[in-house]
């Protein structure tokens, strides 16, 4: 009885965790997090680690205490930190649905930064909004092998904000509004002269010349006659 009532426990919340991803606006998004080093809905390891202790405090040591959640329209990314990076040498990851089935999802590496004096890259994934945990696997060299776990958003805490994580969502700005005046304006800058205007210009310009020219040219002469006469 016990385990059927935390069954439909779980599944209530999920319901209410998928709804209130389809709920919210578009934007981003902190959500803290929880880590099980054990698969939630079986309770066992996914790499045969029998540590269950030091397994648990390996992956809360390594994820980031908040995850950035982007929703764009039907779309919805994560950007989870993973440190201790100087001690890995492969890093996937995997998205549960709601039905706990597993899938791959292409990571991007979208930025780093130092934490407890490692490495701790940024990785960015599509999520849908009915899936339950994505599982990072990685490759930890000093154990020779791959850890896997798992990691859950905590929705109903999240906050808007970015944090130190690189947002790739982008938002479209609105058009400037341009007024009437200054659409007259622009008309009145980019019209192409009239060939016609600019001839009678061009002809004006060269009359002025010729003036200036013959008046020069008879002070001249007057200067050059007033002199000989003297």
């Amino acid at each position: 009885m016990k385990k059927k009532s935390g069954i439909l426990m779980m599944a209530v919340m999920l319901f209410l965790a998928s709804f209130t991803v389809r709920a919210m606006e578009n934007g981003a998004y902190l959500a803290p997090r929880t880590t099980s080093y054990v698969n939630p809905d079986t309770k066992e390891t996914m790499d045969g680690g029998t540590n269950i202790a030091l397994g648990q405090s390996m992956c809360d040591s390594i994820v980031d205490d908040q995850v950035l959640v982007e929703k764009v329209d039907d779309q919805m990314y994560v950007t989870v930190g993973l440190g201790l990076m100087s001690n890995v040498s492969d890093v996937s990851m995997q998205v549960v649905n709601e039905k706990g089935e597993f899938r791959d999802v292409e990571l991007t590496l979208t930025g780093s930064c130092e934490r407890d004096g490692d490495t701790c890259n940024h990785y960015r994934f599509e999520m849908k909004p009915g899936d339950k945990y994505f599982s990072p696997v990685l490759f930890v060299t000093p154990m020779g092998r791959e850890v896997q776990f798992f990691v859950q958003i905590d929705y109903d805490s999240m906050q808007e904000g970015t944090g130190n994580f690189l947002s790739e969502m982008l938002e479209k700005k609105p058009e400037p509004k341009v007024t009437e005046k200054e659409v007259s304006q622009e008309k009145e800058t980019n019209k192409k002269p009239d060939p016609k205007e600019e001839a009678k210009k061009q002809d004006y310009s060269t009359w002025i010349f010729v003036g200036v020219a013959a008046v020069v040219l008879v002070g001249a002469g007057a200067i050059i006659l007033k002199k000989k006469r003297g």
